[in-house]
């Protein structure tokens, strides 16, 4: 397969730098089926030894694409006929998902091209700029020359660019794209003068595809992002969808011939979140476009006595056709578009007007005047005597307490949002909920920080007590009565009847059936009180009863971050979504007050029901042996704890309910049993 074996003609079908590719993919193949001295003899096994060739050299995706379509280029019967080469292709697109690129805004790309301009890139600077505004692809805009861009006149008012002029564009065929000096009169005078020095015969980037893209890899570092040679043509189509414009309208705009092709550039979210990053850094600030514009100023002395002229029908910033065309130009299109065109062109002459009379002013028009202009001084005298009530009615350092706060809080979010950023854009649409959750913790609530000044919530004077507790009893109605006790107050910290109330619950639920209970309790009185309890009543291993308790309880004052409100005695605990909001954040980093006896139990016990079983055996031979309490003595009392363990000693239990004392060696060997 070489250069003289095929026409001519199929040849130039392709660019000489996709030959030269297709021809090196091309001979390393066939070095491989030489080298293990193979000769397909259909498309099925040729096939199969390219899907062999993927394997032992390792190709990547790309390269097996550009493989692929050099044999479908060298042998076009063969199109169509490797579909296993396809299904590997396919499955390498699924397990390396192709990375999208992230779309630039016009203010980024702004803020990139000052910076291009700084490092002596002018020229791509424009161009880069100029892709961004009408969405060219990359090989477009580099490809553009000085004569491809048609300037202004009076018969088209925008800039026409010829794309596809030398090679073709990827529809196979040149087009056309539009630039309106309206949607952006700077750059419309940055184009006019780039045309005006365009280099030698050659492109109006002076660059390649290479340099473009180290150049923006490098540049948009600042950003925390990586913009590739696509990123303007994706930030041309999304901030057209953000502005609103039709997705059919921008998918024509754009030439973009499928609209599965044309959804893949869009990403909004992306986009506003790299949109938040640059105005929190308060880069919008520092755009300042590197290349000089000179606009010449006429005197306006020399008009003071002419009669004013009508206004032009172009808009301000509008960049005229007759100031781009030079004076030869226009003199050979007026020869060519004929005698009409002429005397057109005689007739637009300016137009004289007398100056009209100022119309004489009525008394009503003076009235309200007079009064609009004594509303507004009102106004500033209401403003300025509220801030001299707030600062005489009370201490102005607490009142200005929460404004401090407030502005400490947007310092941290913008700090952080810009040290989170470049850590997780490459997650995507995953920036989103990075950024929430970081205006979250900067205000402390639910709200945003704006709405936080004027709408949130502080809590101050915040006192918490935490108790956590595990308690052995021999039934459930045992540790009822400890938890009403002075003891059990003392160890719970004094705690609420709605909590006591809750944890008796939980004791008196436990049954035969239901030997393991569990459940938690929350309350919130808006005016100063938070607390939560949770219990888990259970059966251990010897058939007593486990309860395990936590308890916390907050207290506080609940105020205005915003002084207006908190002087006009609005009450702040109406807002009780953002009070539950803050207590279970500061509850959530409150210690234990009391654990140094949570080692009753070595570890929490099984909920099995022979546990519950042996309880009530015990529980009723305790009901049978209570008339015979006097007969039992300290070995008796070991004898019946041992007798869960051995059958011998429920022997010595029955002949001790028959009031039959057993002789001293029988005690002394159950003792030491036990």
């Amino acid at each position: 397969m070489h250069h003289f074996r095929l026409d001519p003609l199929h040849v130039n079908t392709v660019e000489v730098s996709n030959f030269e590719r297709y021809r090196s993919a091309v001979e390393k193949f066939q070095n491989f089926l030489l080298l293990f001295d193979a000769a397909p003899s259909s498309a099925a096994e040729l096939d199969e030894w390219l899907v062999l060739f993927r394997r032992e050299a390792s190709l990547t995706r790309s390269k097996l694409e550009v493989t692929l379509a050099g044999m479908q280029f060298f042998a076009p019967s063969l199109k169509g006929k490797l579909p296993l080469t396809k299904k590997v292709i396919k499955g390498l697109t699924v397990e390396f998902p192709a990375e999208h690129a992230f779309p630039m805004l016009s203010r980024s790309a702004k803020f990139i091209a000052c910076k291009m301009a700084g490092e002596g890139e002018h020229r791509l600077a424009v161009c880069m700029l100029l892709q961004q505004a009408t969405g060219l692809r990359p090989s477009e805009m580099l490809g553009l020359r000085e004569h491809d861009i048609l300037r202004p006149n009076d018969l088209v008012p925008r800039y026409v660019l010829r794309l596809g002029t030398r090679v073709g564009t990827k529809v196979g065929r040149e087009q056309t794209t539009f630039f309106d000096p309206d949607q952006d009169p700077v750059l419309a005078m940055l184009l006019f003068r780039l045309l005006r020095a365009p280099p030698e015969q050659g492109f109006l980037a002076d660059c390649g595809y290479d340099h473009y893209r180290r150049v923006l890899a490098r540049l948009s570092a600042t950003l925390g992002v990586h913009y590739s040679p696509h990123s303007c043509r994706a930030g041309f189509a999304t901030e057209a969808i953000i502005r609103g414009d039709s997705p059919s309208v921008v998918q024509r705009r754009g030439r973009w011939y499928s609209e599965a092709s044309f959804l893949v550039y869009i990403d909004v979210a992306t986009a506003l979140q790299v949109e938040a990053e640059f105005r929190s850094r308060a880069l919008d600030s520092v755009i300042r476009i590197g290349l000089p514009v000179t606009v010449a100023i006429d005197d306006a002395s020399a008009d003071e006595d002419l009669p004013e002229e009508p206004p032009s029908p172009l808009k301000p910033g509008q960049v005229d056709g007759t100031a781009v065309m030079s004076p030869a130009l226009r003199a050979h299109l007026l020869e060519l578009s004929g005698p009409s065109a002429a005397a057109a062109d005689g007739r637009r002459e300016p137009q004289r007007r007398v100056v009209q009379r100022r119309r004489t002013a009525t008394c009503f028009s003076l009235f309200c005047k007079g009064c609009y202009r004594w509303l507004l001084r009102l106004r500033a005298m209401l403003l300025w005597s509220s801030l001299a009530y707030v600062l005489a009615s009370g201490p102005v350092r607490e009142l200005l307490g929460p404004v401090q706060r407030f502005m400490t809080s947007t310092a941290q979010v913008g700090e952080s949002a810009a040290g989170t950023l470049s850590s997780i854009l490459d997650g995507g649409t995953q920036l989103v909920t990075a950024s929430t959750d970081v205006v979250r913790a900067a205000s402390v609530n639910t709200l945003g920080v704006a709405q936080a000044a004027w709408v949130g919530v502080d809590l101050v004077g915040m006192n918490a007590t935490k108790v956590i507790g595990r308690v052995l009893g021999e039934s459930a109605e045992v540790i009822e009565q400890w938890l009403v006790s002075d003891q059990g107050r003392e160890v719970l910290r004094d705690p609420a009847s709605d909590a006591l109330q809750f944890w008796m619950g939980l004791l008196q639920s436990q049954t035969l059936q239901l030997p393991f209970v569990t459940a938690e309790a929350e309350a919130l009185v808006a005016t100063g009180v938070y607390w939560t309890a949770s219990g888990l009543v259970s059966f251990a291993a010897n058939g007593l009863v486990v309860c395990e308790f936590r308890w916390l309880r907050v207290s506080f004052t609940p105020r205005w971050a915003n002084p207006v409100w908190q002087i006009a005695g609005w009450s702040a605990a109406d807002e009780s979504e953002q009070i539950l909001s803050i207590a279970r954040d500061f509850a959530a980093t409150v210690p234990a007050a009391n654990s140094t006896w949570d080692h009753v139990l070595p570890a929490q016990p099984a909920a099995a029901r022979w546990h519950a079983l042996l309880g009530l055996c015990r529980r009723l031979a305790a009901t049978l042996l209570w008339p015979h309490v006097g007969v039992w003595d300290h070995a008796s009392a070991g004898i019946w704890w041992c007798a869960t363990c051995d059958g011998r000693c429920v022997q010595m239990a029955a002949r001790l309910l028959f009031k039959c004392r057993p002789p001293d060696r029988t005690a002394g060997r159950l003792g030491a049993l036990c």
